[in-house]
């Protein structure tokens, strides 16, 4: 324990100081980070300056509405000033040299040069004025540049005091940009509330709404908004689910001195999930600490358990199966392609482990508590275990077909859905830019120039139609000379303007030496690292592999296509992996471990298909935790009967319930569906694995340490004994029999409580032989496969002789003292007390009166009737009660030793047996048989002594086939004292006499001589 405790605590701080030193590097929060498996982290890139890109759209009847709208929207949104248009032009007016218009340049490389002066002559003369001076530039070249600015915008749109302006069906739209250096979420949170306050018809911004409308787009405000709901969701959720994981703990334990060990176990189960994801993953995205969320429902699992056991040492097995098979769930993701995924495993498994040592090294600080009484809920489940079972299988059933409906959604849309406003107002978007694709062209460069040399190469209409290259420029500057050597004196003449003297060094603009506030922004939005990004022309294809379009969207699409596969095979993995394991940990338990597990994964999957919620990669992720807080249930609930892990369970489940079933009241639609998926998905694995355990434990009732009454019957369920039955009557006994030949040998391999008790059966007969060789000559050892098939055959023979009687065994009796005195008796019309046995089959004894012609008495004999066998409940639905009557032991009292002392003085029989203690009996009686000391029914002989009438000693033996004989040996009442232990000592010797000649026919199937 000592060395235990030394390496938790050597882990603990290894994985803070793995804290320490690279938790400073952030966690990755883009999903562009994890689709950009290819393009060196562009579209890492693209996303993070989408991200801080919004737009404010203004509507109204006429451009004049929303000239002073505009200034007030733009001030309202914290813009940072970016200098006048007037700035930019003298920026310009510096650089001009190199800048031609795209049109113009090809006019002048075509040799069109009087076009090019007619076409300035005529701007020179008419109604706009130049931009620059034309004594610097006579052509206005620049002038023509800075405007053909404009055709970067989409069509119809142009720039008015420097804001996108365009008018549709007979409205004016103005667009204001934002950048992120707006982007302080309580600031555009609080103008989204103004904005659609105003829309409704409000006076704000110095008018009244209506006419005037505002609409809001971009991924800032996407972001605000789902922020704002996220706090409130997350403060709201938190606060209510940490009431009621207080409340459930209270209620478990009656204190809440289990708040401290439980913040202890979360809080080392963090550092440590955390010190393992930084060490392997220097910066993790934070998915994998979304997911890591998990964690908390197995580590409150663990936690409960060994609090309610009072130490985990006491719970150490189940604890520890558990921990392997959740691992077992968990390792296949470190094989996944997608480092996500390696991430998230990386960080549960780290957790789970942590958790479960800190268990192990704290086991003797848990204060326990106290645990509330569980009778009555005890029998109110048992008394609803039938009806749940059928509730189960036909929930399975239902949902099954669910999964016939089930879709698999990979659109990144699917799992963000904005509010009514945002998603009117980006539809308008769409609508008034129709030409948006949302398609990127990346140019690849390791330097600008260089990417912009490939974009005019390839004529994309990128960075390099704002601002050529310098060799471009350079050779604009040659167009340009050319053009003043052509037709400069022409123009000079007709316009009498000078010509600008020709400078030695031209003042080229090279894009990153920009101070102009404007064009760095439009710069810095198409840098990105390595390269370039622009908007994609349609149906551009590019063959150089340093040019590549990219489709964020498709892209999103392709990463959760690619993880939902992945998550798929891996899941699939995991099981195979988990049934290996599962098999070698607990064999013969397995189906009753993977039954309950694999039902909740099937009835969550199908639940979600008639819900009409499709599958995700995030759902998907949500099967990996139900798988292990599934097998957490299975192996507790089987693990022992005890009320108190069954309130850990119970509680554990809840608070699980409690807090991951909370996201199903989000408003985002991934997480909705994540708690949807996880309330479904926990409810299944705690109602199928309390079923499983029921069964589990009636299983282990059939161990051959259990008493005869807590054993179920084995491969008896109702639906085989109703077949079985319509098989005896509408074809037969015989046919019956030979159907009970397959049947048994496909229940045999699963029968080893039988086969375990018969071979200890077998065993103390050869020891009991070894020291009586007088007995030898009557002991055969027969197979244990015909010792069963005796025992099917011989509840053939029993149904046949007490219900439809089509064909009675030939009956015959032993003719010796003890048939004679019984036949005496009988022909006198007297009563008697008969003991019967669990050797050979007693009740085709109803068949011996018809077989041997005479009139036999009326019988009452005594039977275990809350023993919950579903063949006695077939054989008492047809049961012949006109020669005899069934009485349950459970009824015996004063009043039944009255009744049966007045059926024996009106000549009747009373049939008990004597090796069986009764279900709740603490009366009975010690006697060794066959050398080995067993237990005997007090009650039966105290009654056998209380009638006062002769005491006979019956067994009904096969003697062939379809054949049986009766032997009755009389007891002889001794004649003073000690009548008990001489009742009992006759019919030991009487049994033990029988066993030996016909051991075959023992039909006692558990531990008959277990102490």
């Amino acid at each position: 324990m000592k060395l235990l405790r030394t390496l938790f605590a050597l882990v603990i701080l290894g994985a803070v100081a793995v804290l320490a030193g690279r938790v400073g590097n952030g966690v990755e929060t883009d999903l562009y980070g994890l689709a950009d498996l290819t393009h060196g982290g562009v579209l890492r890139e693209i996303a993070g300056s989408l991200a801080g890109r919004g737009r404010v759209l203004l509507e109204g009847p006429a451009e004049a509405d929303l000239t002073s709208l505009a200034e007030q929207v733009t001030a309202a949104l914290g813009q940072r000033p970016q200098g006048s248009f007037a700035d930019t032009l003298r920026f310009l007016a510096a650089h001009k040299d190199g800048l031609l218009a795209p049109a113009t340049r090809e006019k002048l490389l075509a040799g069109q040069m009087a076009e090019v002066a007619g076409a300035a002559l005529a701007r020179l003369y008419g109604f706009a004025p130049p931009l620059f001076s034309v004594k610097d530039d006579p052509f206005q070249l620049a002038t023509e540049y800075a405007l053909s600015l404009q055709t970067r915008l989409a069509e119809g749109w142009t720039l008015k005091g420097g804001y996108p302006v365009c008018v549709r069906d007979g409205r004016a739209y103005w667009m204001v940009q934002i950048d992120g250096a707006c982007g302080e979420q309580t600031l555009l949170a609080e103008f989204l509330a103004r904005a659609q306050a105003f829309n409704a018809g409000g006076s704000d911004f110095g008018t009244t709404g209506g006419k005037v409308r505002i609409w809001c787009g971009g991924p800032p405000f996407h972001a605000a908004c789902t922020a704002a709901r996220a706090k409130w969701e997350i403060n709201v959720l938190s606060l209510i689910s940490l009431v009621v994981v207080l409340c459930l703990g209270w209620r478990l334990f009656g204190t809440c001195r289990f708040v401290p060990g439980l913040l202890l176990a979360l809080m080392f189960a963090a550092v440590a999930a955390a010190g393992a994801l930084f060490a392997f993953f220097p910066r993790p995205h934070v998915l994998s600490f979304v997911f890591g969320t998990s964690l908390i429902g197995l580590s409150v699992d663990y936690y409960y358990h060994a609090r309610a056991a009072g130490g985990a040492w006491r719970v150490a097995r189940p604890m520890t199966q558990s921990l392997v098979t959740t691992l077992a769930a968990f390792v296949p993701l470190f094989f996944a392609a997608a480092p996500v995924l390696r991430q998230m495993a990386v960080f549960t498994v780290g957790g789970l482990l942590a958790v479960w040592a800190w268990m192990l090294v704290s086991s003797g600080h848990v204060h326990v508590g106290r645990l509330g009484e569980e009778g009555v809920v005890a029998q109110r489940v048992a008394s609803a275990r039938s009806w749940m079972r059928v509730l189960a299988w036909s929930v399975v059933a239902l949902t099954a077909f669910g999964l016939l409906r089930l879709s698999v959604v990979q659109n990144p849309a699917a799992f963000y859905r904005p509010n009514a406003y945002l998603a009117e107002s980006e539809a308008l978007f769409a609508r008034l830019d129709p030409s948006s694709t949302g398609r990127f062209v990346y140019v690849r460069g390791a330097t600008v120039q260089e990417a912009l040399e490939r974009e005019e190469a390839a004529g994309i209409r990128g960075l390099s139609a704002l601002i050529p290259s310098l060799r471009r420029q350079r050779e604009n500057v040659q167009l340009v000379a050319s053009l003043m050597d052509a037709e400069g004196k022409a123009f000079s003449a007709k316009t009498g303007l000078p010509l600008p003297k020709p400078r030695r060094a031209s003042a080229l603009l090279d894009p990153e030496r920009i101070s102009d506030a404007r064009l760095r922004g439009l710069v810095d939005l198409m840098r990105v690292a390595g390269g370039l990004i622009s908007p994609c022309p349609p149906d551009f294809v590019s063959s150089d592999p340093a040019i590549v379009v990219l489709e964020p969207k498709r892209a999103l699409e392709n990463l959760f296509g690619v993880f939902t596969r992945e998550t798929l095979r891996l899941l699939g993995l995991s099981l195979v992996v988990l049934a290996v394991l599962l098999v070698f940990l607990f064999r013969s338990r397995v189906l009753g471990l993977v039954a309950p597990v694999a039902a909740t994964l099937v009835a969550t999957a199908g639940t979600l298909g008639w819900l009409g919620i499709p599958i995700t990669f995030f759902t998907l992720l949500c099967f990996f935790v139900l798988i292990g807080l599934a097998f957490d249930y299975a192996i507790f609930q089987s693990s022992e009967a005890s009320s108190a892990t069954h309130r850990a369970v119970r509680y554990s489940f809840l608070t699980s319930f409690v807090g991951l079933g909370a996201l199903a009241f989000t408003d985002f639609a991934v997480t909705r569906s994540m708690g949807i998926a996880f309330a479904l998905g926990l409810a299944y694995a705690y109602g199928f694995a309390w079923i499983g355990g029921r069964v589990t434990q009636r299983a282990a009732k059939t161990s051959t340490d259990a008493p005869w009454h807590q054993q179920g019957e084995q491969s008896a369920g109702r639906f085989r004994m109703a077949f079985m039955w319509g098989v005896y009557r509408f074809l037969g006994k015989g046919t019956m029999k030979a159907l009970c030949v397959p049947v048994m040998a496909f229940i045999y391999p699963f029968a080893r409580p039988a086969r375990k008790a018969l071979s200890e059966f077998y065993a103390t007969l050869a020891a009991f032989r070894d020291r009586h060789p007088s007995s030898t000559a009557c002991v055969r050892s027969l197979g244990l496969f015909r010792h069963l098939l005796g025992f099917a055959w011989a509840m053939a023979d029993k149904t046949d002789a007490c219900t439809l009687k089509k064909n009675l065994p030939r009956m015959t009796v032993r003719d010796d003292v003890g048939w004679r005195a019984f036949k005496a008796l009988v022909d006198a019309h007297k009563g008697a007390f008969l003991i019967s046995t669990h050797l050979g089959t007693i009740e085709v004894l109803p068949a011996l009166p018809k077989t041997q012609g005479y009139e036999a008495p009326h019988v009452h004999a005594f039977q275990q009737m809350g023993h919950d066998a579903q063949f006695m409940k077939v054989f008492m639905r047809y049961f012949d009660a006109s020669a005899l009557t069934l009485h349950a032991v459970e009824d015996i009292g004063v009043e039944t030793a009255v009744a049966m002392q007045e059926a024996i003085g009106r000549g009747e029989l009373v049939l008990m047996a004597g090796d069986r203690v009764s279900a709740g009996s603490r009366k009975v009686l010690a006697h060794d048989f066959l050398g080995r000391p067993c237990r005997w029914p007090k009650g039966v002989f105290s009654f056998a002594k209380l009638m006062e009438s002769p005491v006979f000693f019956v067994t009904c033996l096969q003697t062939g086939w379809n054949a049986y004989e009766v032997h009755l040996a009389e007891y002889r009442r001794p004649t003073s004292g000690r009548e008990l232990e001489s009742l009992l000592d006759a019919y030991v010797d009487f049994l033990q006499e029988e066993t030996l000649k016909r051991p075959d026919q023992w039909y006692q199937f558990y531990n008959f001589f277990a102490s």
